[in-house]
């Protein structure tokens, strides 16, 4: 299919980018994360005036209940993903890939989650619910090794994963597992297939080099 066939060679093009700079960096897409950040905002202002509307309305009791926790649990989603994309707006966050990790950072290049291709154990995609299955964005596994450098990062108390993470709990440091935000300048699919074929390569070549 031409549209597979053009991403195949698009992911091609930034692999040999990656092999020729031994660097490759995928931006947010401005564009994508003020689309996302004024949907959220309408979105907040609607669950807004459904929590009011029963309220200033005088609707039947039954029903107001319903309307309000409904609109609450909507401002709440709205909201979140609203502060979450403004700070992955403001802060410039982006992808850094190199051949011996893969790096989360901020426009300034500080570092808010990284890991080296020898210490994941796979990439994942994370799929829409829709019969599509559209690639909401991209997770990975690390291995036993790679929970242990990632607790010593950690434990450094990285200056800009404060920045980027509003909230910090025991299960996040813990997990073996890491998810990427979305919103990038090139698709989703696109990301876990580069990520996918980058870690064949390097982990490949780091396992034969030790």
């Amino acid at each position: 299919m031409p549209q597979k066939k053009e991403q195949k060679e698009r992911v091609a093009r930034l692999l040999e980018t990656l092999e020729r700079d031994d660097i490759l960096i995928i931006s947010s897409s401005k564009i994508r994360l003020t689309l996302r950040l004024a949907t959220c905002l309408i979105f907040l202002t609607i669950s807004t005036m459904l929590i009011a509307s029963p309220l200033l309305s005088g609707s039947s009791p039954a029903a107001a209940p319903a309307l309000i926790v409904g609109g609450i649990i909507s401002v709440i989603i709205s909201g979140t993903t609203a502060a979450a994309t403004h700070r992955q707006l403001s802060q410039g966050i982006r992808l850094t890939l190199t051949s011996e990790e893969v790096r989360l950072e901020n426009k300034d290049g500080d570092v808010i989650e990284k890991a080296r291709w020898r210490d994941i154990d796979q990439f994942t995609p994370i799929l829409s619910q829709s019969p599509l299955q559209i690639t909401k964005t991209v997770s990975y596994n690390l291995t036993d090794t790679g929970r242990e450098r990632r607790q010593e990062f950690l434990d450094t108390a990285p200056t800009a994963r404060k920045q980027y993470f509003l909230l910090s709990s025991p299960w996040t440091r813990n997990a073996g597992s890491v998810i990427y935000p979305s919103g990038f300048t090139i698709s989703n699919s696109n990301i876990f297939d580069l990520l996918e074929r980058a870690h064949w390569r390097y982990r490949s070549k780091r396992v034969r080099s030790h």
